[in-house]
């Protein structure tokens, strides 16, 4: 276990990739490219390290040659418009995303988190949910009264349905 933190410490300190923290469902980078002491706790994170860099010199916002142009595109900075709250951003920017997830049962709340920031970001997000069930089974009254109430009842719509 020793063996696998100092692999950890040694990636952070030469900025291989950095070392933080979930919060509210997303990474937080707390130490790149110095030293560090990995815990491995249920929340520590390794961070890719594009995610974690510092803002270099005169990419930062309001600062002369930032370069911020209209719909800025991957890997390049630019000003995000139409969405709530958001003027001008430095760095690369995406201005579209489109996610397929494979969420395990239990980490939906993530899901949810990730949804609640990406919707404070964009002025158009949208979430599409597909459940598939198999290897058991449930009776059709039980599909009927719980399954099916429950998501009217919530205002949610079955746009496609199989059974079997």
């Amino acid at each position: 276990m020793e063996a696998f933190k100092e692999s950890i410490r040694e990636g952070v300190e030469r900025g291989e990739f950095g070392l933080g923290y979930l919060e509210e469902g997303l990474p937080v980078c707390r130490a790149f490219k110095e030293k560090c002491s990995p815990e491995l706790d249920y929340n520590e994170v390794i961070i890719r390290a594009e995610l974690c860099k510092p803002e270099e010199e005169g990419e930062r916002e309001g600062e002369e040659g930032a370069g911020v142009v209209p719909g800025g595109e991957p890997g390049r900075p630019g000003v995000m418009e139409g969405a709530p709250g958001l003027e001008q951003i430095p760095g690369p920017v995406y201005s579209k995303l489109n996610l397929k997830l494979n969420v395990p049962i239990g980490q939906f709340s993530t899901v949810a988190k990730v949804v609640n920031f990406l919707g404070g970001k964009f002025g158009d997000c949208k979430v599409r949910v597909e459940i598939n069930a198999a290897g058991g089974k449930v009776s059709v009254a039980d599909y009927e009264n719980k399954i099916e109430e429950a998501l009217r009842q919530a205002g949610i719509k079955i746009e496609e349905e199989q059974k079997e």
